[in-house]
C-alpha cells in the first residue's frame, strides 16, 4: 500500500530497570494487585463492548490494522437475523482479514513477509513468480486494457516527490511541468513505460508472471534511484475495494457498504426496498460544495474521481499550489502530464465493479476535451459552472441542489 497507510506499531522504548527495596515488599504487592485489577477491568470493558452490540448500521472497527484509515465498512448488523454480537464479530474478522490481505497484495512500494505483491515483482525483475489469483487477474486485466497504465510506476514515483513537498518553491523544483530538467527525465520515463521491449509482463497458466525489464531501463532506474516499474496508480484502491467486496459477498455478508478514502464505494445490499443517499461534493470557483444529494436503492458501485485534495489523506495524492493549481495522479500515459478536463466526475453502476468505473472515469477525464462517450450505460454527474449535469438513469436520482442564498446550483 502507498505510504499513507498509517503505521500503529509502537516504536521501541528504552528499558529502565528499577529495583524495589526489601522494605517495600507491600508496595510491590499492591502494585501487582492494581495491575491485575486494571487488566481485568480492560478485559471486561472489551467484552461489554462486543456483547453490547445493537442492531443497525455501524462502522466495523479494525483499529489494530495499519490500513484502517484507508477503507471503511459500514454494516447493517442484525439484518441477517443473527444476534448483533455474533454477526459483528464474524463480519469484523472477515473484513479485517480481507483488508490486510488485499492492501498488502496490491502494494507497489511496500514489501511484506511472505507476500508476493507488486513491490516484490518490482524488486525481482526477470524472476518467474507465482502470485495470488486476484493479483494475477488484476495485472492481466490492466494488460488487456492496452493503455499501459500499470507501467507508469516510475512516472508516479516522480509525482510522489511533488506531492510530498512542503511549499511551492520545493514543489516547483520537483514538478516536471515546471522544471525543465525534471521534464526531460519524465519524458524519458514515459518512453520506457510505453516500450514493451523495455518493460513488460509475461503471464503463465500456473498464475506465475515475469516482469521483464531491459538492461537500459534498469540502469536508468538505478541511476536516478527509482524502484517501481509497475504500479496500479489510481486503480490500486479500486482493485482492493473490489476484492474486499467479493470476499464479503462470498461469505454471505451482503448488508454493508465498503468505501475507500479516495472515492470508491461498493454497497453490497441487495434489498430492493432499502433507499440510500449521499452528498455529491464538487468544486466551483475554487470552493468545494455539497452540490446535491444522490439517491438510489439496493446495491451499487460508485467512483468519485477528482483532481484536487479535500481531506488529510489526500496529502499523499495531490499538491495544491498557492495559486490554486493542482497536481494529481490522473496521469496521461503518453505525455506523463497530470491532466483532468473536469475537476471531478461521479459515476455509479449496478452492474460494474469499481475498476470498470475507474477506467471509464480515467478515459473521460484524461482527454483533450470532455465527452460523455465513455459513460454510456452508467450514471454519471459533473458540473458545468453551477449547473449539475448527468446522464440518464432509472436507478439514480439527483435532488436538493445546494443553495445558501448567495451560491445556488441547479440540476439539469
Amino acid at each position: 500500500m502507498r505510504k499513507h497507510a498509517k503505521d500503529k506499531r509502537p516504536s521501541p522504548k528504552p528499558v529502565i530497570k528499577a529495583e524495589l527495596a526489601e522494605g517495600h515488599k507491600n508496595v510491590r504487592i499492591i502494585f501487582v494487585v492494581v495491575l491485575l485489577a486494571l487488566g481485568i477491568t480492560l478485559i471486561a470493558f472489551s467484552a461489554a463492548r462486543l456483547l453490547g452490540r445493537e442492531d443497525g448500521y455501524t462502522k466495523i472497527e479494525v483499529d489494530d490494522s495499519i490500513f484502517s484509515d484507508l477503507f471503511v465498512l459500514n454494516y447493517d448488523i442484525g439484518a441477517s437475523g443473527a444476534t448483533a454480537s455474533t454477526e459483528y464479530r464474524k463480519v469484523r474478522d472477515v473484513y479485517s482479514g480481507a483488508l490486510d490481505k488485499y492492501c498488502k497484495l496490491f502494494s507497489a512500494d511496500t514489501s511484506y513477509d511472505s507476500v508476493a505483491n507488486i513491490c516484490y515483482l518490482n524488486s525481482h525483475p526477470g524472476e518467474r513468480t507465482v502470485i495470488d489469483s486476484e493479483l494475477y487477474s488484476a495485472l492481466l486485466r490492466m494488460e488487456k486494457e492496452g493503455k499501459a497504465l500499470h507501467y507508469l510506476g516510475i512516472v508516479l514515483e516522480m509525482y510522489d516527490v511533488v506531492f510530498s513537498c512542503d511549499g511551492d518553491a520545493y514543489a516547483k523544483e520537483s514538478d516536471p511541468m515546471k522544471n525543465a530538467e525534471m521534464g526531460a527525465l519524465l519524458k524519458e520515463a514515459c518512453r520506457f513505460a510505453s516500450d514493451r521491449d523495455a518493460v513488460s509482463l509475461e503471464f503463465f497458466s500456473d498464475s506465475s508472471v515475469v516482469l521483464n525489464v531491459s538492461d537500459e531501463y534498469r540502469k536508468f532506474a538505478e541511476d536516478f534511484g527509482f524502484v517501481r516499474f509497475i504500479d496500479l496508480g489510481i486503480f490500486e484502491n479500486a482493485f482492493v475495494l473490489d476484492a474486499i467486496a467479493e470476499k464479503l459477498s462470498r461469505e454471505g455478508m451482503c448488508f454493508g457498504a465498503v468505501s475507500s478514502y479516495d472515492g470508491y464505494t461498493r454497497n453490497l445490499d441487495t434489498r430492493t426496498d432499502m433507499a440510500y443517499s449521499f452528498s455529491f461534493y464538487a468544486k466551483a470557483n475554487d470552493t468545494v460544495y455539497p452540490v446535491c444529494d444522490v439517491s438510489y436503492t439496493g446495491s451499487v458501485t460508485a467512483c468519485h474521481l477528482k483532481s484536487y485534495p479535500t481531506s488529510g489523506l489526500d496529502t499523499f495524492d495531490f499538491y495544491l499550489y498557492s495559486n490554486g493549481e493542482s497536481v494529481h495522479r490522473l496521469i496521461d500515459a503518453s505525455s506523463g502530464k497530470s491532466v483532468s478536463v473536469k475537476p471531478e466526475l461521479l459515476i455509479l453502476s449496478k452492474e460494474e465493479d469499481a475498476v470498470s468505473l475507474a477506467l471509464r472515469g480515467y478515459n473521460t477525464l484524461v482527454a483533450e476535451q470532455f465527452s460523455a462517450d465513455e459513460l454510456d450505460g452508467v450514471f454519471a454527474a459533473w458540473l458545468e459552472g453551477y449547473e449539475i449535469k448527468s446522464t440518464d438513469s432509472d436507478d439514480v436520482r439527483l435532488s436538493l441542489p445546494f443553495n445558501d442564498g448567495e451560491i445556488s446550483f441547479t440540476i439539469e
